[in-house]
């Protein structure tokens, strides 16, 4: 599990690469969430000479980068869609790598593979035995 700070720190220090005219197009209260509850032990460089994809980023922040992308930094419809459809496009592609088949290949088993085994039926003692059996159990013990 990623800690959610972590992740917050690397959006924020990717938010403090960004131009001041791109960064402003993201609202303050949007920004000062991640400024407020970012891990500030943990500090992640981000180069901007570097494509965001080879910095070693947490997948939580690439997928929140990714909405910031779409919602509040891409100029036009247009400019949207195309990223959604590169998003889902991408997303289609890490399914298909993923084969269910291979996850569950040893959870199926044959008939063979079960144990046998059987029902134990167990009877409780009526009433009338239980209060017989004490009545003797008091008696043996004096």
């Amino acid at each position: 599990m990623v800690n959610e700070k972590m992740v917050y720190s690397e959006v924020y220090e990717f938010l403090n690469t960004l131009p001041s005219k791109e960064k402003n197009k993201i609202p303050i209260n949007i920004q000062n969430v991640f400024k407020y509850f970012k891990d500030d032990t943990y500090t992640k460089s981000i180069k901007k000479d570097i494509p965001i994809s080879e910095q070693n980023l947490k997948k939580e922040t690439l997928d929140i980068i990714a909405m910031l992308n779409i919602d509040y930094l891409c100029n036009s419809e247009l400019e949207k869609e195309f990223y959604k459809k590169v998003y889902e496009n991408n997303e289609i592609e890490y399914q298909n790598r993923i084969n269910l088949n291979d996850i569950f290949k040893n959870k199926h088993k044959t008939e063979n593979d079960f144990e046998e085994t059987q029902i134990i039926e167990y009877k409780k003692d009526n009433l009338f035995k239980r209060i017989i059996k004490k009545i003797i159990n008091i008696f043996k013990v004096k």
